[in-house]
């Protein structure tokens, strides 16, 4: 939340993340950020550059694919 967005979004899960990956996608199905090492039941995701537009973010834990979602970036 908030989705669309803007500047940045809140991501919540229902498990605790350990070491968690979070890639995002854009519609062309190209890796446009990939982040590491993540941990706890939120995330706070930054724009940083990236253009409006759609997006596809996908959660992997222990090389197992555990969310995935649409975000929506635009320009206000």
């Amino acid at each position: 939340y908030p989705n669309p967005y803007s500047t940045n979004a809140t991501l919540t899960t229902n498990v605790n993340l350990e070491n968690a990956i979070l890639i995002i996608h854009n519609s062309l199905g190209d890796v446009v950020k990939r982040i590491n090492n993540m941990s706890d039941h939120t995330i706070v995701l930054d724009r940083n550059y990236l253009p409006s537009g759609l997006y596809y973010i996908q959660l992997i834990q222990d090389t197992k694919t555990i969310a995935t979602n649409k975000l929506l970036i635009i320009d206000l």
